[in-house]
């Protein structure tokens, strides 16, 4: 199974990935992922004057190699650009699957 990544990947999907790749579910293919998808759900809170409501992560979670997901994020086991070729009938991502 492969699991096609890029740097828009965050949040539920950035866990997802994570999961896939420390348990060998997936091969990840593309390029880093945005990180910050381990734990639980962001906190939330109104600053008193404006009003403004500000979320941010709780945990500071631990990628399997004991790397901050937030600052590394999940590293594709498979690195490729995962930009659209000029040809937009080639995609490296999918190719590098196929030839792999």
């Amino acid at each position: 199974m492969y699991l096609l990544v890029d740097g828009i990947v965050y949040s539920a999907a950035e866990g997802f990935a994570s999961f896939a790749k420390a348990s060998g579910f997936a091969t990840l293919v593309g390029e880093r992922t945005g990180g910050d998808g381990i734990g639980i759900d962001p906190l939330f809170f109104s600053l008193p004057n404006s009003g403004l409501v500000v979320a941010f992560s709780s945990l500071l979670c631990l990628n399997p190699d004991y790397t901050i997901n937030e600052e590394v994020q999940t590293t594709p086991d498979i690195e490729v650009n995962p930009m659209p070729h000029p040809d937009y009938r080639y995609d490296e991502c999918i190719q590098t699957v196929i030839k792999d």
